[in-house]
């Protein structure tokens, strides 16, 4: 990894390491060649990715979970707490037969959508550009997230990538994240 997407990776959110799921979705993960199976996709100027597929029984146990534990990010989001940061929700963005759900972070809500900022170069579809202003209604939510006090709250599709990964691959990933990911999920 060059010095340039170090530096970059340290001024943005966390959820720019992290930035998909679906059929033909990128996901950002540490260095490992292969997790579950998945080989790693390398960009130039970009992080590594993996792709995952849209049947996949950990991914879609995980979108479920944040769907159903939503409520819990709103509510931090409209009222942040002492050591809450990087809000992100992960929407998908479909562009023909294709689907990439990619992060927002600097999110808001305003009691109906949440607003916020596209956080990864799209790799799949070309309708959505990084650092784009859009919204994403609570039903189009496919994960949520926050940092407290350094540690991951949410991130569900994370954790499940995450879980696949090698020791090192996850203290490297976390490094590079500025996280703490606990294995009790938040």
């Amino acid at each position: 990894m060059n010095q340039k997407t170090k530096n970059l990776m340290k001024t943005t959110t966390f959820a720019s390491l992290v930035c998909a799921l679906a059929i033909t979705t990128p996901c950002l993960i540490a260095q490992d060649n292969h997790i579950a199976g998945r080989e790693i996709l390398k960009r130039t100027g970009e992080p590594d990715y993996a792709e995952v597929q849209d049947n996949d029984a950990a991914m879609s146990q995980a979108v479920q979970k944040a769907r159903k534990t939503l409520g819990k990010f709103i509510e931090a989001v409209r009222s942040p707490q002492a050591g809450q940061t990087r809000f992100a929700v992960k929407r998908p963005f479909v562009q023909g037969d294709t689907v990439e759900h990619i992060w927002l972070r600097d999110v808001t809500y305003d009691g109906k959508a949440f607003h916020g900022i596209v956080d990864n170069q799209p790799d799949k579809i070309s309708s959505v550009h990084l650092d784009e202003k859009t919204t994403a209604a609570p039903g189009e939510i496919s994960d949520w997230m926050y940092v407290q006090n350094g540690r991951l709250v949410g991130g569900y599709t994370v954790r499940a990538l995450c879980r696949n990964l090698s020791s090192a691959g996850k203290r490297q990933f976390c490094a590079e994240a500025g996280i703490q990911i606990d294995d009790n999920e938040r």
